[in-house]
């Protein structure tokens, strides 16, 4: 998965520990950007620095980045004589080291990029990278409307370290211009949704029925294997939703997917089993009102309730799985 809640934490407590008298306004431009770290963000001025220093080294970029996959690859075929398996598989979308490389976008290419931060790029390619202005981050983006990407950018380059995560039969490493992708941020729960049945094999439906989850789980999914649960693929996206002022789940509501798709009854009388202790929870109405505190003490309080609880509900889906496993 793609979002870690620890690490948002971490990250937030970071954020006030820096900066002394966080104001709402502040915390929510600091959440607009925090969820827009991993978009691909495209500029005039990256197209140009990317012809003038990158374009003309593609062959050198590829083999560069193809030496710290390779690492990683050892990395695993030494836990796989282990006989080890550091993952527990509890959900459709989780993965098993025995199942290596399919599975493991994000961890190729968070330990690649990690490895490649560690050394700099300017080691390998001193003459080439020797503006700081060239744009390097990792991204998480919807590919081809079938899959979910984890990548790097590079300048105006788009680098997948983890090409053979879906199908093995395909090159691990490929580097080209990034506007020569079919891509897209994630904006909408709709075309989210729709990739996400495919991708998973896994069968999704809107959460009309348990509306004081609805921000942070608005899908529920079942699989035959799995049963149903709610749906914690990428919650960061209700983060953003919650910097938008929940603009991407008003936006839900309104769409064919929303309106189309029932829960069926046994779905529903097994789920409510597990949210009885929230049904007086409304993150909008708590949002809403820490946005409006004057009393920076009060936010600050304020709004660590509010995400301890949404901690609470995050874990949900664990408890539905070991409650059945």
């Amino acid at each position: 998965m793609e979002f870690n809640f620890l690490e948002f934490k971490q990250d937030l407590d970071l954020l006030f520990s820096r900066i002394q008298g966080i104001t709402p306004k502040m915390f929510f431009d600091f959440l607009r950007q925090y969820t827009r770290r991993k978009d691909v963000v495209l500029s005039i001025k990256q197209d140009r620095l990317t012809r003038k220093y990158l374009m003309p080294y593609l062959d050198s970029i590829k083999k560069f980045f193809s030496y710290f996959r390779e690492l990683y690859d050892e990395e695993i075929k030494k836990l796989q004589q282990q006989k080890s398996d550091n993952v527990t598989k509890k959900h459709p979308y989780s993965t098993s080291i025995n199942e290596y490389p399919i599975g493991f976008c994000h961890l190729i290419t968070d330990s690649v990029f990690k490895s490649v931060q560690k050394v700099g790029l300017e080691s390998m390619f001193s003459k080439v990278f020797k503006t700081d202005e060239i744009v390097f981050k990792q991204i998480y983006v919807i590919l081809d409307d079938k899959y979910f990407q984890n990548a790097m950018q590079l300048g105006s380059l788009y680098i997948d370290v983890a090409n053979d995560t879906f199908d093995v039969k395909k090159e691990k490493i490929v580097v080209k211009h990034i506007r020569s992708v079919n891509y897209k941020n994630f904006r909408n729960y709709e075309i989210f949704a729709k990739v996400a049945e495919k991708y998973l094999n896994i069968k999704l439906y809107p959460n009309k029925y348990f509306p004081e989850l609805y921000e942070i789980f608005p899908l529920i999914y079942f699989s035959k294997e799995y049963g149903y649960n709610f749906f914690d693929y990428n919650l960061s996206m209700f983060l953003r939703d919650m910097a938008s002022d929940f603009n991407l789940s008003d936006k839900f509501r309104q769409s064919d997917f929303y309106k189309n798709n029932e829960l069926p009854e046994e779905g529903i009388r097994f789920l409510s089993k597990f949210v009885e202790n929230y049904s007086n929870f409304n993150l909008r109405e708590l949002v809403l009102q820490v946005k409006s505190f004057k009393d920076l003490r009060e936010f600050r309080e304020r709004l660590g309730d509010i995400f301890q609880m949404v901690e609470q509900i995050t874990q949900i889906p664990d408890k539905i799985y070991n409650s059945t496993h």
